[in-house]
């Protein structure tokens, strides 16, 4: 689709206008796209669990279809043995989960790292790793490791054809108040565009005039397109995966677009949140008092929903990165809990979707049809309503695309950060969404 030839001889009233009725009539477009793709995705995935809880059930009544049974079981265990084989640090051991977690986290920082000022004199930690002069930057969710990238960044090595490190230098650190990052004192100064203004510091610290690329996973989307709103000049593409454009809690757990306003959920959330911080958090017993029910819930979770999930996937990783996600809520103290909490907040409060159509920068997009922690349709909606962005999204992805096809998303990635800046220049004007991939999955 291609902007109206008028637009660049308007007045800015007409050129306004114009953007108006061509933005409505694109981001429509691109939500009706949606529906189809999501109820296609959606209806296979019932089907399919449907008929392999039908086979199951079949092979097991029937005892001459038991070894076919046994056979497949043998086949993907041997595929799941494989990828747990090649976790690092081994998650084998008599250690707990939580144990095995914080161990997991430490062995994978990358291995340079360091401190660094930013403007109201907090004392930040970040994180490099790589050689290249492209460097690109990291914006983790919310009370997420480096750890979980780890699966994709492996993967780039292949999709780039050489070692990912000769040709890019990441960087990511630990927002404000969060692992080893100084807190601030005032709840208000965990915003939005404070965690952005820490990103742009780093910039400066590090002596670089821009990022090759700005990254976001989860609620690290809204970093990256707040921080791309307030210094375009000094982003030269981003990467989005399964992230909001804001307001995450008004829409989390909500898988229908919010044509109309659905309360309820985000109530809900709001209520635990105000109870984690101001009940849990502040009192030291129950504090731990939450922390064991918690680490126990996740050690169920894991080992049956988590572990079966990343059994059928023949992906081990899956199952303990998630683990770690949920187990660093409280595997850090309090404080860093209610920090997590703070900043939840603030991601419910702000919004970057009125600087959409304006932002310059070329965005890659990519979705997970089958996510329901930040459903599908609002990455949908970035793409329909940036000016440059074009959408990716996976047909068997949930939240954890990156976890789960590490090689899809890599690929994408892969293409978006070796693409020349001059064949980005009508990026998004045509195909702003393709075709969902990996069908095959679902």
């Amino acid at each position: 689709m291609k902007l109206p030839e008028t637009m660049a001889a308007s007045t800015p009233l007409e050129m306004g206008k114009s953007l108006w009725r061509f933005g409505t009539h694109r981001y429509f477009y691109v939500m009706a796209q949606y529906l189809i793709h999501s109820g296609i995705a959606n209806a296979i995935s019932w089907i399919k669990l449907i008929l392999l809880s039908s086979v199951v059930t079949l092979c097991l009544v029937i005892p001459i279809l038991w070894p076919l049974f046994l056979f497949w079981v043998y086949q993907k265990y041997q595929s799941y043995a494989a990828s747990r084989a090649k976790l690092l640090p081994s998650w084998t051991g008599p250690e707990s989960l939580e144990q095995k977690v914080l161990k997991a986290i430490e062995k994978n920082e990358p291995p340079e790292n360091g401190k660094f000022q930013n403007r109201d004199g907090l004392s930040l930690h970040y994180y490099s790793e790589g050689r290249g002069s492209k460097y690109v930057l990291i914006c983790n969710g919310v009370n997420c490791s480096y750890l979980l990238w780890k699966p994709l960044m492996d993967s780039l090595t292949e999709s780039f054809g050489k070692d990912w490190r000769e040709e890019v230098t990441v960087i990511t650190w630990d927002y404000r108040g969060l692992y080893k990052s100084e807190a601030p004192p005032a709840t208000s100064s965990y915003s939005v565009r404070a965690l952005c203004e820490d990103a742009y510091d780093l910039l400066r610290h590090l002596k670089l005039e821009k990022w090759h690329a700005v990254c976001g996973w989860s609620t690290g989307v809204q970093c990256s397109l707040e921080y791309a709103g307030l210094y375009p000049e000094t982003v030269e593409r981003i990467f989005l995966v399964n992230g909001s454009h804001g307001h995450t809690l008004h829409t989390a757990f909500q898988p229908m677009p919010q044509f109309f306003f659905l309360s309820t959920m985000s109530r809900l959330l709001s209520t635990a949140i105000y109870f984690v911080r101001f009940y849990i958090c502040n009192d030291a017993k129950e504090f731990q008092r939450f922390k064991s029910l918690w680490v126990k819930l996740n050690e169920l979770v894991s080992c049956t929903l988590h572990r079966l999930n990343g059994f059928l996937l023949g992906s081990a990783s899956l199952e303990y990165t998630m683990a770690s996600n949920a187990l660093d809520l409280t595997g850090h103290g309090p404080d860093h809990c209610n920090n997590v909490m703070r900043i939840l907040q603030a991601l419910d409060s702000h919004s970057s979707a009125y600087t959409l159509p304006e932002l310059p920068v070329p965005i890659l997009v990519v979705a997970g049809l089958l996510d329901v922690m930040t459903p599908a349709f609002t990455q949908y909606e970035i793409a329909g309503l940036a000016q440059r962005a074009k959408l990716v999204s996976i047909a068997a992805g949930t939240h954890h695309c990156i976890l789960e096809s590490p090689q899809l998303a890599s690929r994408e990635a892969a293409r978006f950060f070796q693409a020349d800046p001059k064949d980005l220049e009508k990026w998004g004007s045509e195909d702003r969404v393709s075709w969902p991939i990996g069908w095959y999955l679902l």
